[in-house]
């Protein structure tokens, strides 16, 4: 098995920042609200840049009830125009309907059963946040020759060997999320106008950061996890 990357980073009250990386937050949130937007949405916004998509092209997009996932929904819609099929649990079947997905499939039910409406109608992108043996089997059995796999660096990506191989005709591309000030005020503006929406799924006293972990760890917070001070 393939090793991920050691990945750095802390949780603080104050750090000092680039004016490149940063925007005004969207005036319609709150604090704590807005807090949940850069690291999600640049992840989403940056991982769709590289599936280097063109309007109506299929995408499936996996832990799409997660952080990165309920963006990168709303996201391939909004500013992408592509056909979204997220795969998430059934609890988050009209959430994801609301987002916008085109098509809802829950993986809870095995992988080959919640894919096999697909093999013959197989997707040009694959927008990967979890890795493992989900990713091996869409690479290899939904997706388009010549298709992209566009995978977000985290916890248990960067483990798949099928999405690798050479001669697969399978392109592959991965994000680790770079700051972008501009990109950030894009973001606040589709969020102010109401065309873009974040979820806190839970929030977390700084003191209690280990919980906050464990629970991002667990996979199923449906949204994103918030510490406050």
């Amino acid at each position: 098995m393939a090793q991920t990357p050691e990945l750095q980073g802390t949780y603080a009250e104050y750090c000092i920042l680039k004016d490149s990386w940063v925007a005004l937050a969207p005036s319609t949130l709150t604090l704590v609200d807005a807090a949940a937007v850069p690291l999600v949405a640049l992840t989403a916004v940056q991982a769709l840049d590289k599936a280097e998509s063109s309007p109506g092209q299929r995408i499936l997009i996996t832990g799409a009830s997660g952080g990165v996932g309920h963006i990168a929904v709303q996201l391939a819609k909004l500013d992408y125009k592509l056909h979204v099929t997220a795969a998430a649990s059934a609890k988050h079947r009209e959430w994801m309907r609301a987002l916008g997905a085109d098509e809802v499939v829950d993986y809870t039910v095995g992988i080959q059963q919640c894919l096999a409406p697909f093999t013959g109608n197989k997707f040009d992108i694959i927008l990967d946040v979890i890795g493992g043996e989900f990713l091996d089997y869409a690479t290899k059995n939904v997706l388009k020759e010549g298709g992209i796999v566009s995978e977000v660096m985290n916890r248990g990506t960067g483990e798949s060997d099928v999405a690798k191989e050479q001669g697969a005709g399978v392109r592959f591309a991965t994000t680790l999320i770079q700051p972008n000030g501009a990109q950030l005020k894009h973001l606040a503006e589709h969020i102010d106008a109401g065309k873009l929406k974040v979820k806190v799924a839970q929030r977390y006293p700084l003191e209690q950061a280990g919980a906050a972990q464990e629970e991002v760890l667990a996979g199923h917070a449906g949204g994103k996890v918030v510490l406050t001070i």
